[in-house]
């Protein structure tokens, strides 16, 4: 979302998306201490459905930093953070997986590399020959 102000709308909308999905209530939402899930409108929300807020100690998402990785490639920080989580054992659910629970079949794990780790694009020249390098890092 571009902003901000948008966050509580688009939750709303996902919130019964999701309910109606599989058939339970939220009954938990967890952020990263971020003022829009903070908001007037979401903590009535939370007391009208019952959902109890879950917040992360500030500055705990360091994957990024970490890895060496720069400012920009926060959001696909979060975005990894949320898939990994979501593959992860959990205790609320005698240590089945997330994903597996939600989609209702095994879920390869084969694909994962570290946060970070080096990767390679591949480039696409005419003027290359077969000798000349087909990657960058």
């Amino acid at each position: 979302m571009k902003q901000k102000s948008k966050v509580f709308n688009t939750f709303k909308k996902w919130k019964v998306v999701v309910e109606n999905e599989i058939g339970l209530k939220i009954k938990f939402l967890k952020s990263n201490n971020g003022g829009e899930y903070s908001s007037f409108e979401f903590v009535d929300n939370y007391a009208e459905n019952g959902i109890r807020m879950l917040k992360t100690i500030p500055k705990t998402l360091c994957m990024r930093v970490h890895a060496g990785l720069p400012k920009a490639l926060w959001a696909k920080t979060v975005s990894t953070t949320t898939y990994l989580t979501n593959r992860r054992p959990s205790i609320p659910l005698g240590f089945k997986i997330s994903e597996e629970e939600w989609q209702g079949k095994d879920v390869s794990l084969s694909h994962l590399k570290v946060f970070g780790c080096v990767s390679y694009v591949r480039v696409r020249d005419v003027d290359k020959d077969k000798l000349d390098l087909k990657a960058r890092k």
